[in-house]
């Protein structure tokens, strides 16, 4: 009689109980990594479309206001620092652009909002934080010459 090559019941649950717990182990640091990556990706998400919004505004020789908005047309009245819900960016007429953050984790803090006057530099210097408990914090910065750029040590 021939013998059969093959994997006995025993094996295969020890290398299955092996893999479940490698697998346990590298979750908490495979979360981490897809926050950063997050947070990475949506400053940057924030820093173009501040960078866009300065450019209408000296496009359109019209100021464009950049605020918080959880509908995409209208700046929000209440909590405005929080701009995790999404941002638009407008004149006093019309809406130009808007963004929408789709991680309910995201937390996205800045001032009630940014205005880019006619030669794109704006009134003050301002920061926004975007951040995932347990992951690193971006910061999108803005000089008073209009010019955003994107930090991970802070404005």
């Amino acid at each position: 009689m021939k013998k059969i090559k093959a994997f006995t019941l025993v094996e295969l649950l020890v290398t299955i109980a092996v893999l479940v717990i490698l697998a346990m182990i590298a979750a908490p640091s495979m979360s981490r990594i897809l926050h950063n990556s997050k947070v990475n990706s949506s400053s940057g998400d924030v820093l173009n479309f501040l960078q866009q919004a300065r450019t209408e505004a000296v496009k359109l020789g019209k100021t464009v206001t950049v605020c918080a908005s959880n509908d995409g047309v209208n700046c929000i009245t209440s909590n405005q620092s929080n701009w995790s819900a999404g941002i638009i960016a407008k004149t006093d007429t019309t809406t130009l652009q808007k963004l929408a953050f789709d991680n309910s984790l995201l937390v996205v803090t800045a001032p009630e909002s940014i205005a880019f006057n006619t030669v794109g530099s704006t009134n003050d210097e301002y920061e926004i934080t975007v951040a995932i408990s347990g992951a690193t914090t971006h910061s999108v910065c803005v000089e008073v010459i209009g010019r955003a750029f994107k930090s991970k040590t802070g404005c």
